[in-house]
């Protein structure tokens, strides 16, 4: 039997976590899941919460690098919140294969109080805000109606209209408008 890594484990976790909800899935269905002994996989995490945390690092990550690319691409404003918006919500309407439903997956379990979820989401909350900042700095420059808005709010009003539409998408199945209408009333709204 090949050894199984981290990266193996978190990979097939969230497909788990995705498909049947974190409070669903066992130690022992992921172990199944990957035809491995259960104390091999506690060789690597100690409990399902550290599996978890694993899963949902690793599904920030890959985002954060590919925003952190787009921000440092030579091209114009538009075209990079453009990109962003895009991929924001990629990442909260479960487009990305790679990645799963993330959104469900942080949602089942934040929804229990979990406090290593919420440090870390804090985190990667403020990570993607730097991440963005030189961006929000371009959208203000550009647009005179924000110079007396600050960065943050400009972050939450992005952030949470995406979230709120893509919580209205999964969560109620209700679309008043498609992906493309967002971004672009984002756009208009923000670059006028």
């Amino acid at each position: 039997m090949p050894k199984t890594t981290k990266k193996q484990i978190i990979t097939t976790a969230k497909e788990l976590f995705s498909v049947y909800n974190y409070d669903s899935v066992s130690m022992n269905d992921i172990a199944q899941k990957l035809n491995i002994s259960k104390p091999a996989l506690y060789h690597h995490f100690a409990n399902k919460g550290e599996i978890y945390l694993g899963a949902v690092q690793d599904v920030y990550g890959y985002f954060i690098k590919n925003f952190e690319k787009i921000i440092k691409k030579n091209i114009k404003t538009k075209e990079k919140l453009k990109k962003i918006l895009s991929l924001f919500l990629e990442l909260k309407l479960c487009k990305n294969k790679k990645n799963e439903c993330h959104n469900m997956i942080i949602m089942q379990k934040l929804s229990k109080h979990d406090e290593n979820a919420t440090i870390f989401l804090k985190k990667a909350k403020n990570q993607l805000y730097k991440t963005l900042s030189p961006l929000f700095d371009e959208i203000i420059e550009k647009n005179n109606n924000l110079k007396n808005i600050k960065k943050e709010f400009l972050f939450l009003l992005i952030f949470g209209t995406i979230n709120s539409y893509a919580l209205n998408k999964a969560m109620l199945n209700e679309e008043v408008l498609n992906k493309k209408e967002v971004i672009n009333y984002i756009i208009k709204l923000i670059l006028k």
